[in-house]
C-alpha cells in the first residue's frame, strides 16, 4: 500500500513537470475596467467589524476647565510723538517696541542678542506683525532684506 501511495504521488509530480500549463498554483489576478491588474484583499473576513479599544488602561478621561480671569490690555501709544520712528531699513535695533512691520517675500529674520548668540533665521513671506515686538537695549533685529517698521522708542532723557 505504501508503493501504490508512492507511485501515485510520482505520478502527479511528473504530470505537474510534464503539463505545466495545466496545473498553476494560484489564479491570474484580477483586472480592472481599465485593464490593469490587482489583488482582492480582505482585511476583515468576517462579518464583525473589528473593535478597538481606546481605553486601555481603564482611566477614566477628566477634563478640566479653569476660568482664567480678563486681561486688560489699555493701548499705549508714544510718549512723546518725537519718539515714535517709521522707517525702511535691515535692522532695528532696541529698545523699541515694534508695533508694524511689513516684510517682502522670502526676507528672513535673525535676532542678535548682542551678547554674541543670534537665534536661527525665520521666513517672514510678506508678514505682517498682528501685535507688539519688544526689543530690549543691546537687542538687534536683523533682516536679510528691507522691511517697513514703525514703533515706539522709550522716551529720551
Amino acid at each position: 500500500m505504501k508503493t501504490s501511495a508512492k507511485a501515485a504521488a510520482v505520478a502527479l509530480l511528473s504530470a505537474a513537470v510534464l503539463f505545466p500549463g495545466r496545473a498553476a498554483a494560484q489564479r491570474p489576478p484580477e483586472t480592472a475596467p481599465d485593464g490593469t491588474d490587482y489583488l482582492r484583499v480582505n482585511i476583515n473576513p468576517t462579518f464583525t467589524p473589528p473593535l478597538v479599544n481606546i481605553n486601555p488602561g481603564g482611566v477614566e478621561p477628566r477634563v478640566e476647565v479653569s476660568r482664567m480671569p480678563d486681561v486688560r490690555l489699555e493701548p499705549a501709544g508714544c510718549d512723546d510723538g518725537n519718539n515714535f520712528e517709521t522707517r525702511v531699513a535691515d535692522s532695528i535695533q532696541g529698545p523699541m517696541v515694534v508695533t508694524y512691520l511689513s516684510a517682502g517675500a522670502g526676507v528672513q529674520a535673525m535676532l542678535d542678542t548682542g551678547d554674541g548668540s543670534t537665534s536661527g533665521a525665520v521666513a517672514l513671506d510678506t508678514a505682517l506683525v498682528a501685535t507688539a515686538v519688544y526689543l530690549r537695549r543691546g537687542t538687534t533685529l536683523r533682516f536679510d532684506g528691507p522691511v517697513l517698521y514703525s514703533g515706539c522708542r522709550p522716551a529720551r532723557g
